[in-house]
């Protein structure tokens, strides 16, 4: 006998919390469950697979995620290194920053989905991020971040 999720009862109003959902087996799980409509949360041991899983799994905005989150996520892991090496952190944004508004309830765009929408998010969250990493600097110079940049193309 085969069974399949298409004949899995709906999910919505219910929470599933999922150990080792950053891949293998505990990924295929949170799919399903959030396909099916439950709130899925991934509980992981590496933050960034796991911050990668949820944006899968949630259906969540992928430009958001590849923009932002990835970057985000790396370098907070690398910043003890980058500070110790003296390096910089650079940012690129665009333009499409300027029609961006944060909304923290629906950051992910789940409400209201608009691609344009999405990537001038994605590089607001840049600029932000940027701006919050030079003001924790504490160095005139920026310490660990310079502003951010956006490309001008002739």
């Amino acid at each position: 006998m085969t069974w399949t999720l298409d004949e899995a009862p709906s999910q919505a109003g219910r929470l599933a919390v999922i150990t080792g959902a950053s891949g293998g087996l505990g990924l295929d799980t949170a799919r399903g469950l959030a396909r099916k409509g439950a709130e899925v949360v991934i509980a992981a041991r590496d933050p960034v697979k796991g911050r990668a899983a949820a944006v899968e799994v949630g259906g969540g905005e992928l430009q958001f995620g590849t923009n932002f989150l990835g970057h985000y996520a790396l370098t907070k892991r690398l910043l003890p290194l980058l500070r110790q090496a003296k390096a910089r952190v650079v940012s690129i944004s665009s333009l499409a920053h300027k029609n961006a508004h944060i909304e923290c309830d629906d950051l992910m765009s789940d409400r209201r989905y608009s691609p344009v929408k999405a990537y001038g998010l994605s590089k607001m969250a840049d600029l932000l991020f940027a701006r919050e990493l030079q003001r924790k600097s504490g160095t005139p110079d920026g310490g660990c971040c310079r502003w951010p940049r956006i490309p001008v193309w002739p």
